[in-house]
């Protein structure tokens, strides 16, 4: 319920705006000018003052309680016969009772027909009402605002370009499912968990909305991983949550390779791994990495230099 109440410390002005919320079976007994009257917006200005509650995007419906049998409550009413209401487009109200139509809001006389109990109790827009697609106007439709289950609003699951769904919650269609691409700069492979991608060859799938998703990389002989870029970035693990369609490219690198030997008796290691020699004593390293050798003398031995492309007797 929204209650703009102008006497809440001595006399004043309110407004309350309300955007993209569901006001629905609200049974609240103690809301509204009438005990138990239930209503979604009340404006209390008695007291002196004016109150004004704007609304935009939003389901407001069925806001009454059963008193002695009779329905008792508006979804909008007020203490004085003032204008205390303004629709700021998109919203689904009933036509029947005080809260004022402009523009693109749609009606309907019966909540059950508008929205159904969906996930974490709450109400979205049942597929068949008129509260979805609802085409009003943009500025009530934020693109860049999830929903209140924290889902994308606007060309979502089943839904049509940039039309938003009134109410609090987005619609999301059982089964609806989202594209994810990829592709290789370099040459490797991308696999994916749960399957579907192993690029090259198929670079593209589909996963059910709200999925995860884990993309695997695989250099190719000569070459190493890089990076990640687009929906996933720098070179860490890529895990992404199919809430919308999604792009990623793995680069992979051709490596340089790199030649140690040891003379006398020691050992050599590198950081990034690679070289461990006597053993590995060649490796290959991205080009624009920095590699690091540290020598480790054996019993009775002593380091004394590097040769070659390293030189004097620093131990790293």
């Amino acid at each position: 319920m929204a209650d703009a109440d102008t006497g809440v410390s001595g006399i004043q002005d309110v407004f309350v705006q309300v955007m993209r919320s569901t006001v629905v079976y609200n049974r609240a007994p103690t809301c509204g000018g009438l005990i138990g009257a239930g209503d979604g917006f009340y404006v209390q200005e008695s007291n002196g003052g004016q109150g004004l509650i704007a609304y935009g995007n939003s389901i407001v419906l069925g806001n009454s309680r059963s008193i002695n049998g009779e329905l008792v409550g508006d979804d909008c009413s007020s203490d004085t016969p003032n204008s205390d209401f303004y629709s700021l487009d998109g919203n689904v109200i009933d036509p029947e009772d005080s809260c004022p139509t402009f523009g693109f809001d749609a009606s309907a006389s019966f909540a059950f027909s508008v929205v159904s109990p969906r996930q974490n109790n709450a109400y979205s827009p049942d597929p068949a009402g008129p509260a979805v697609d609802l085409p009003e106007a943009a500025i009530n439709c934020d693109l860049s605002a999830p929903d209140q289950l924290g889902n994308p609003r606007a060309a979502g699951p089943g839904q049509g370009g940039v039309l938003c769904d009134a109410g609090a919650v987005e619609l999301q269609p059982v089964g609806f499912e989202y594209t994810l691409q990829v592709t290789t700069d370099g040459s490797g492979t991308i696999t994916s968990i749960p399957a579907g991608i192993d690029c090259p060859g198929t670079c593209a799938a589909d996963f059910p909305a709200g999925s995860d998703v884990e993309l695997l990389q695989m250099p190719a002989a000569g070459f190493a991983f890089d990076s990640w870029t687009g929906d996933c970035s720098g070179d860490d693990a890529c895990t992404l949550t199919m809430d919308g369609a999604r792009s990623v490219t793995a680069i992979y690198a051709q490596q340089n390779s790199l030649t140690v030997s040891v003379t006398g008796s020691g050992a050599v290691t590198s950081t990034p791994a690679g070289i461990d020699c006597p053993g590995n004593c060649s490796a290959g390293f991205l080009p624009s990495g920095k590699v690091v050798l540290t020598p480790q003398a054996a019993v009775g031995a002593s380091f004394v230099q590097w040769g070659g492309d390293c030189s004097g007797d620093r131990r790293g």
